[in-house]
């Protein structure tokens, strides 16, 4: 069974623009969100499996507002650490977390009840 945590106080998660890693492309989201205008908020967490010991995954993850359920932000998590990071996200709002898992082998996992927290 995957597990997803929030942990507000891992460093930030920061790789440059188009690293490539084992042949995939990631790359840091500079975007705001169109209908809240974005703000300095942000919010990040770990993607694991859990087993003896835990270990990080890499899965799709989903960002909602909690209000009304709307989509405000999609990522991959990283593959070596599991770490996620949505930047820029409108501060004064909740929000829930989902992770997928794209390989069929497990069902989503949601972290809810999320505040964003302040940018350095």
């Amino acid at each position: 069974m995957a597990y997803m945590g929030v942990n507000r106080f891992v460093a930030a998660f920061a790789l440059p623009i188009s690293t490539p890693i084992s042949g995939a492309t990631f790359s840091i989201q500079t975007t705001r969100d169109i209908y809240d205008l974005g703000g300095r908020g942000r919010i990040s967490g770990t993607v694991r499996n859990s087993g003896t010991p835990d270990f990080p995954v890499w899965r799709r993850v989903r960002l909602l507002c909690k209000r009304d359920g709307r989509l405000i932000r999609e990522t991959w998590s990283d593959p070596v650490t599991g770490a996620y990071e949505f930047l820029w996200i409108a501060e004064g709002l909740r929000y829930f977390v989902v992770a997928h898992d794209h390989t069929g082998q497990y069902n989503a996992e949601i972290s809810d009840d999320i505040m964003p927290e302040p940018m350095p």
